[in-house]
């Protein structure tokens, strides 16, 4: 699982691409002006025309619709050029032989070096500012940087799997050594003596909003690592006790509270993440797995936090306002029925008064092909069943709805129709403020269809 976080490095954020060769890459000057330029960034939902971006010492700190007078500044005439945000490459395998043989490159060692030459620029030609290396070194990094033009590099190292992809390419006895291995009980009569498998089984990554640090679920220890990035090259993890079995979770409405379920401990862990510590375990019903969660304003208890369950019909809701509901906070505040257990995903959103529990896992067909959706201001109603899989007007399979997901705007509702590889699948998209279908998605392309993400949702944690 996969968050967005607004600490990634400074240069990373603020580095800037211009989109046609002809205009530098770099200029030397503290104050740069480019003026009368197109402005084409993600948060706007279209191109802004004749603006004016002023930068100094390598940051942006005025974007204006005006004419800007900036005294000793360089000017580039930016008319009939478009301005984007750098672009992040998060998978780079850099310092390549550039696709030549080893005969080849020994016996023309120039042209091996001019690929090595060219490689910086053409990720510049194409946008990108930053590139995140999987294998390379420190001393890597500083030489790519001495280099004239080139974008930022940072690196990481992968997580292999024992005796998999990079691990089988190495001599048996330095294989499986990586401190990040990931676990496949299949290899453990072939791992060192040493290993410890629950070491070694992250079930969840998220970025925090707060410091720039990962945190890690790792599930079978039941502890929570806060692995703080500030400098890449000496890691500082902090270690947080919660319970074992922790699989998925989400943020609260703040962003503050980060709430992840220990499925088989049947707890909800609640994570501080401005304090850097453990807040609470919550009880929760037989092995809740929430997906991300859903948070929603309750009429008497104010923010919750909701899980459904793999276990039960338990849909469980967490208080998550200390401030202004203390004596709600991180407790279950009321628990709900649904259709039934086999629950994988719960999902509401700031715009919506409704709140959709799938159950793709459970045994009845009528309930894993159905979807129940609550008014989440009268909940004492109880919930509406949906005939997604009915909608969908698809052949043998079994159909089983899963993933609710909203679209940017908040008023469409997007469900995975799943069926095995060679039976009909398809993507059903409803109208959440009527609850009346609106589109199927099919097709001999669409194969079985699980997990699909808004990109703008999941960028800003909106769930």
């Amino acid at each position: 699982m996969r968050h967005h976080s607004p600490y990634l490095p400074h240069r990373i954020m603020l580095l800037i691409a211009l989109c046609t060769l002809g205009l530098p890459a770099t200029l030397p000057a503290r104050e740069l002006l480019i003026r009368d330029v197109t402005v084409v960034s993600p948060d706007r939902s279209a191109p802004k025309a004749h603006v004016d971006v002023r930068i100094r010492d390598g940051r942006i700190v005025e974007v204006a619709a005006r004419r800007l007078a900036v005294a000793h500044a360089s000017v580039i005439d930016g008319r009939g050029h478009f301005l984007t945000p750098g672009l992040i490459d998060g998978h780079v395998h850099l310092g390549s032989d550039g696709g030549l043989r080893d005969d080849q490159a020994e016996s023309h060692p120039e042209l091996l070096q001019a690929f090595h030459r060219q490689e910086p620029r053409s990720y510049l030609y194409f946008g990108f500012t930053h590139l995140v290396d999987l294998k390379q070194s420190e001393d890597f990094v500083a030489t790519w940087q001495q280099q004239p033009v080139a974008p930022g590099l940072s690196y990481c190292k992968g997580l292999p799997f024992p005796n998999g992809y990079g691990e089988a390419f190495l001599p048996e006895p330095s294989r499986n050594r990586s401190p990040y291995l990931l676990d496949d009980p299949a290899q453990h009569e072939k791992m060192p003596a040493d290993y410890r498998a629950a070491e070694h089984s992250v079930a969840a990554i998220v970025a925090s909003h707060e410091h720039p640090e990962f945190i890690v679920n790792v599930k079978e220890t039941g502890r929570i690592l806060l692995v703080n990035y500030s400098d890449i090259e000496n890691l500082q993890i902090t270690t947080l006790n919660a319970a074992r079995f922790l699989h998925d979770g989400g943020w609260d409405s703040t962003h503050r509270y980060f709430l992840t379920a220990a499925n088989q401990s049947n707890k909800i862990a609640v994570v501080d993440s401005r304090e850097r510590k453990m807040v609470n375990l919550v009880d929760a019903e037989k092995i809740p797995h929430p997906g991300r969660g859903a948070n929603f304003m309750h009429p008497e208890f104010g923010p919750v936090w909701v899980t459904s369950a793999l276990g039960s019909e338990a849909i469980t809701l967490v208080g998550t306002d200390p401030e202004k509901h203390p004596q709600q906070a991180w407790k279950a505040v009321q628990v709900l029925k649904g259709q039934g257990g086999g629950s994988l995903f719960v999902k509401t959103h700031p715009k919506s008064q409704h709140l959709y529990v799938d159950t793709p896992l459970n045994p009845d067909p009528k309930i894993s092909q159905t979807v129940a959706v609550f008014d989440t201001q009268k909940l004492g109603a109880g919930y509406k069943v949906l005939p997604i899989a009915e909608w969908a007007k698809l052949g043998p399979g079994p159909k089983r709805v899963v993933q609710p997901e909203y679209n940017a705007a908040g008023d469409e509702v997007w469900f995975s129709v799943w069926s095995g590889a060679k039976e009909e699948s398809a993507i059903v998209v409803i109208d959440d403020q009527t609850l009346k279908l609106k589109k199927v998605i099919k097709g001999p392309t669409m194969i079985t269809p699980t997990g699909k993400f808004n990109v703008h949702n999941t960028v800003k944690d909106v769930y």
